[in-house]
């Protein structure tokens, strides 16, 4: 299976993070996250497993150890 392009995590306003998929790739969706002193809480998943674990390490490089406490 090839590489998929790296998806970009843009910053929409303080602490919420829109998570963007390129354009024209298979399976697209929407996802976002919101960080909190303590917690994130994450807002839907991706379409694969392969996706879903994209967005959780973009989720830890962004949020750090913070755990999702809501999905």
């Amino acid at each position: 299976m090839p590489e998929l392009p790296e998806p970009a995590v843009e910053e929409v306003t303080d602490g919420v993070f829109a998570y963007l998929q390129l354009h024209g790739q298979w399976g697209l969706n929407n996802a976002a996250f919101i960080t909190a002193a303590d917690s994130v809480t994450l807002v839907d998943t991706c379409f694969t497993e392969r996706r879903s674990r994209a967005l959780a390490d973009a989720v830890h490089r962004t949020a750090g150890d913070r755990p999702v406490r809501t999905l």
